[in-house]
């Protein structure tokens, strides 16, 4: 469950991304790890900011999830929240 496709996107990062908060949980309950990144820097926790599932970044927070971890470009998650009019999570974040 912790594994990378060939761009880099973890199965549990493409579950964040797309919303999927019942895939999220299936797999963080069987192993999938809510603090990796891939190889440049991007969390689950990112994803589910950029993309505005404030269900899924409260739940990877409740799981360990890192909010202050930054990719390659100095981005976080809260950075990823504020640029895409996600306040509710900026909110959250903060």
């Amino acid at each position: 469950v912790n594994e990378y496709d060939c761009y880099g996107r973890s199965i549990l990062s493409l579950a964040c991304e797309k919303g999927n908060i019942n895939i999220v949980k299936l797999l963080v309950e069987n192993g999938a790890n809510p603090r990796t990144c891939n190889k440049n820097g991007y969390s689950p926790l990112m994803k589910s900011c950029r993309y505005g599932h404030l269900d899924i970044a409260k739940y990877l927070i409740s799981k360990g999830a890192k909010i202050n971890t930054v990719n390659k470009l100095g981005e976080s998650a809260l950075t990823f929240a504020y640029t895409n009019n996600h306040f509710e999570l900026v909110k959250y974040l903060i």
